[in-house]
């Protein structure tokens, strides 16, 4: 159902936070993150939100000018530091038992502009776009019980740069942070290319490459993969390809696909399952696919053979 927080592997960590902002980094206490420190007079923001949009620091409009022009004299890459708020947030979350022998992520899917992470009081890492997902391995951070959550979040760093576009300037964690656990060994990532074929643009031809994270080097672990109709009737399906490498690559001509376009946007679904020795399901994961060729032909911009008209250009 791709209902994410539907399954035990998954917590939402959108809610309340402890949160305090600082003029700059050199006014941050740099242990915040640490068990034994006390927030217990810290404010309470919610997450996901912009700091601005709950009564701290100021929105900041601009188009042509950066955001920190007249304030502050500085040359690329170098980010302002005399008015550079930081945003420090503190969560506790319980950790299972259970999960210590698992890979567990952390993921945040947006943060403006720059933060660190901190597991414990120890660093773990850094990122700096705005509008990705960052995620994070915290298995050998994280211990049975109560675990402390540290983002020390910065309103402009070297990546302000290139993010200077016309819009509100906000910070803070604005998008969903959640946790998921996999096994040792996961999917780590998969490509799908679906094109119909050039000739007569009726059959589909589906390509698959699983990328196969955390491996043992075990024997019999496979990969598997449905492909369903909307009806939910199979349409593509491989019984099972033994992890040999870190890739494992499917291929299949599907006759007769109903094509996707922009009129008709006709959308199968994949499923993809890797299993263990035993055959059991240890991780599955899939999405939407539609199949659709793009081209240039004889001169004219064509989507499944059809030459795409654009009116009033």
């Amino acid at each position: 159902k791709a209902d994410r927080f539907a399954s035990s592997r998954s917590k939402l960590l959108n809610g309340k936070w402890k949160f305090k902002l600082y003029k700059n980094y050199a006014y941050r206490p740099s242990d915040f993150a640490q068990p034994h420190y006390d927030t217990h007079n810290w404010d309470t923001i919610k997450v996901p939100g912009s700091w601005q949009m709950q009564g701290y620091d100021q929105a900041q409009y601009c188009n042509v000018r950066y955001p920190w022009e007249g304030s502050e004299d500085i040359c690329p890459p170098n980010a302002p530091t005399k008015h550079n708020p930081v945003g420090c947030y503190v969560k506790k979350v319980h950790i299972d038992k259970s999960l210590l022998n698992k890979r567990v992520v952390i993921c945040f899917e947006g943060v403006e502009s720059a933060f660190y992470l901190y597991i414990n009081g120890e660093r773990v890492g850094y990122s700096e776009s705005t509008f990705h997902r960052s995620e994070f391995d915290i298995s050998k951070y994280i211990k049975e019980g109560s675990n402390v959550i540290g983002v020390e979040v910065y309103r402009w760093c070297t990546g302000s740069w290139l993010e200077c576009q016309d819009m509100w300037r906000l910070s803070g964690i604005e998008r969903d942070v959640y946790l998921y656990s996999t096994p040792e060994e996961y999917i780590a990532d998969y490509k799908v290319v679906s094109p119909l074929d050039k000739n007569l643009y009726k059959d589909g031809e589906f390509s698959l490459d699983v990328h196969i994270g955390g491996l043992k080097g075990r024997h019999g672990v496979t990969v598997h993969y449905g492909l369903f109709d909307a009806d939910h009737r199979m349409v593509a399906q491989d019984g099972g390809s033994p992890v040999r490498d870190s890739i494992v690559s499917f291929d299949a001509i599907i006759p007769d696909v109903k094509p996707w376009n922009a009129e008709h946007p006709y959308l199968y679904t994949l499923v993809v399952d890797l299993k263990d020795e035993q055959g059991q399901v240890i991780e599955t994961t899939g999405c939407p696919v539609g199949f659709k060729t793009s081209e240039i032909k004889n001169g004219r911009f064509c989507i499944n053979g059809v030459p795409v008209l654009v009116k009033g250009v």
